[in-house]
């Protein structure tokens, strides 16, 4: 064998055996490839929220993090304080939780995107470069507005009104109290960021005052009489007078608001036994009559003159069906309780105050307000027609002819118009048409006999002398 030969063939034994190791290491490197893509465990150097959970199966990893968290899961709480006052609700209150399953879907995805080439190159690239994937939480909404409501119950501090009542002539103003009220929406926010990054600062909560009206200033507008009447009565007709003062104390007392609206009804409640009223004559009809509450109509009217004086609004008022002796006609105002009633409505932009008495035998009412410049104001009334009333003759033959009896008394009625007088330093300024009332006339009826009295009974008998009905005054 030539040298020429002896060395081709050392060649050619060199070549196949590079060629020879080349494809061992192939067919190994091909083994190993095809072994590393088709692992079910996730791949070295990956962490969740910085604990490895390399060559461990979902399930597994999942295991390892509730067991390494668990501690700090326990140790999380909110915090809220409110001045030296201070909750603390572990996470696991709000309904804290971990999605596990996101993040370890997420821990499995490397080294498993693309081709071959790909997810080898991003299986080595994790070797040189770790990776870490973020594990998120979340908490329930509804149990952390739960929370936030029972705080807002327990911290809550209910708002009182100024407050005035009137004691010998003086007026008393007690002082308001503002309310206070947790800010659900807002504390919430403040709370949401420090679930959002688990963070352990305490989240003050958000207060906001709850406003009141009126405050002790807006009471103290109440500084003089803007309204006030009198009427007087027969301190004699003791269930009269008792119903009167009654009355009189119901309404006394009350404070009306800009815009507030006052119901006579509504404020002295049913005319009953019960609610204290007694017996005595009301109108019924058209006539007197006995009944439960009589006289309540003189405590409505005296007010009524009181609050066109005061220049508020009268919402509802109506006259008597015949008038009364103790004001005017056209400045009466009748009360019926479910029927009739007598509203009016402060259309002041200040408070007002009503104050009534009965001191002897005179109820009085005040309206105590703002002096706002207002003009004096007069009630005038006029009568535009008289209505005489008729009288009916009957015949009863059980009487003597020379025997008269009134059987209902003739009243005479009236149309009136009533006006509302502006008056400054005693000069009418303007003239307001405020009412039209009719008072209906009472027909009267009279009884004449038609028996024959003897002669013997016609000497020892006077006859009956007729009444005219028109000259007895009404008293309702």
């Amino acid at each position: 064998m030539t040298m020429m030969e002896r060395r081709k063939r050392i060649a050619i034994g060199i070549i196949t055996g590079i060629l020879t190791a080349v494809l061992m290491t192939g067919l190994t490197a091909g083994v190993y490839a095809q072994r590393l893509l088709n692992v079910e465990t996730i791949y070295p150097q990956v962490m969740v929220e910085g604990v490895s959970v390399q060559d461990l199966s979902p399930e597994e990893a999942q295991s390892l993090l509730e067991m390494h968290l668990a501690p700090r899961r326990e140790e999380q709480k909110l915090t809220l304080v409110m001045n030296d006052r201070k909750w603390q609700i572990p996470f696991e209150e709000l309904g804290f939780h971990y999605f596990y399953d996101e993040a370890l879907e997420e821990a499995m995805k490397f080294g498993r995107n693309g081709g071959i080439v790909q997810r080898l190159t991003e299986i080595r690239a994790l070797r040189e470069q770790p990776v870490n994937v973020t594990l998120n939480y979340g908490y329930q909404e509804e149990l952390l507005s739960s929370l936030l409501h029972n705080i807002g119950e327990e911290i809550f501090l209910e708002p009182h009104a100024a407050e005035i009542e009137r004691v010998n002539d003086t007026f008393l103003i007690t002082l308001e109290q503002t309310g206070q009220e947790l800010d659900v929406e807002a504390t919430r926010e403040l709370a949401h960021q420090v679930l959002e990054g688990m963070a352990q600062e305490p989240v003050p909560l958000v207060l906001k005052d709850i406003p009141v009206y009126p405050t002790a200033a807006d009471l103290r507008q109440i500084e003089t009489t803007v309204g006030e009447f009198s009427t007087t009565f027969n301190a004699g007709d003791y269930g009269r007078t008792a119903n009167l003062r009654h009355g009189s104390g119901s309404i006394n007392g009350i404070l009306l608001l800009p815009g507030e609206s006052f119901s006579f009804n509504e404020t002295t409640g049913p005319r009953i036994a019960s609610a204290g009223y007694q017996e005595a004559p009301v109108i019924l009809m058209g006539e007197l009559v006995p009944g439960i509450g009589g006289g309540i109509c003189q405590v409505s009217t005296t007010l009524y003159n009181a609050v066109l004086r005061a220049d508020l609004k009268v919402i509802e008022r109506t006259n008597h069906s015949m008038p009364v002796s103790y004001v005017p006609r056209g400045q009466d105002a009748t009360v019926a309780y479910g029927a009739l009633d007598l509203r009016f409505e402060n259309n002041r932009q200040s408070p007002v105050f009503l104050e009534s008495e009965v001191v002897g035998n005179r109820i009085t009412v005040r309206i105590f307000g703002r002096d706002e410049g207002n003009s004096d104001i007069d009630i005038v009334s006029v009568v535009t027609q008289v209505v005489e009333p008729t009288t009916e003759t009957r015949y009863d033959h059980n009487l003597y002819e020379d025997q008269v009896t009134v059987e209902r008394q003739a009243r005479t009625g009236y149309r009136v118009v009533s006006y509302k007088i502006y008056r400054e330093n005693g000069r009418e300024i303007r003239r307001e048409e405020i009412t039209r009332d009719y008072y209906r006339p009472m027909n009267g009826i009279i009884v004449k006999g038609t028996k024959p009295r003897p002669v013997t009974e016609w000497l020892w008998t006077e006859p009956l002398i007729p009444v005219d009905a028109r000259e007895i005054q009404p008293e309702g």
